[in-house]
This record gives structure tokens, sequence and C-alpha cells, in this order.
């Protein structure tokens, strides 16, 4: 198979060209190209969760109180004691209490690859 460098050149020439008028032609369009990764994503929509659960427990006349506190996402020390106050203040607990139980539990889910 012979290929002549005329009618290649020629071809070429009409393609480009029809190509050229192609996007002069559908130029009002507008196009847009983005590629995400997933990891903006995760790390902007992710919401704070924090879940208190408070637990008294009365055995021979000995109050014990058991808070658990389970925090998702991107929480901070200072979110939770903010938490903890708010609970504090609601239920009449005393901080400094002996028999008071704290038990807190932080999942974060940041899987960056």
């Amino acid at each position: 198979m012979k290929i002549e460098k005329k009618s290649l050149t020629i071809g070429v020439l009409i393609g480009f060209c029809g190509t050229l008028f192609l996007f002069y032609f559908l130029g009002n369009v507008d196009t847009k190209f983005e590629i995400k990764t997933g990891h903006d994503k995760v790390i902007s929509d992710f919401a704070k969760s924090i879940d208190v659960k408070l637990e008294k427990i009365v055995k021979n006349d000995l109050e014990k109180t058991n808070i658990f506190v389970t925090a998702k996402g991107n929480v901070s020390k200072t979110d939770i004691d903010q938490e903890l106050d708010k609970i504090f203040r609601s239920n009449n607990i005393d901080k400094n209490d002996p028999n008071l139980n704290i038990e807190i539990r932080i999942n974060n889910y940041y899987n960056i690859y």
C-alpha cells in the first residue's frame, strides 16, 4: 500500500479545518471539566456529632453516676468539654464527685489514602 504525501496533507488539512469550523460553530456552548478525588468532600461535609448518655445507679444507698460520651467526626476536646458542662448544669452534677465515671469514645472517619 502506497500513501501519497499530497493526499495525506490534504486529508489532514481538511480534518484540521473541519475541527476548527466545528469548534467555531459550537463556540457558545459552555464546557466544564472537573476532577474530584473525594478527599475534600470527606473533610468539608463531615458533621460533628456528640451523643451523651447519663446513667445513675443506686446500690447500697450509694449513688453512682456514669456518663458515656460518643463523639464522631471532627470533634475537639473543647466541644466535648462544653457538652459535658451543659450536662453537669442541667442535671446538677458535681464535677469533683468521686462516684462520677466519665467514658469518652471518639471516632474519626478520615480515610485519606
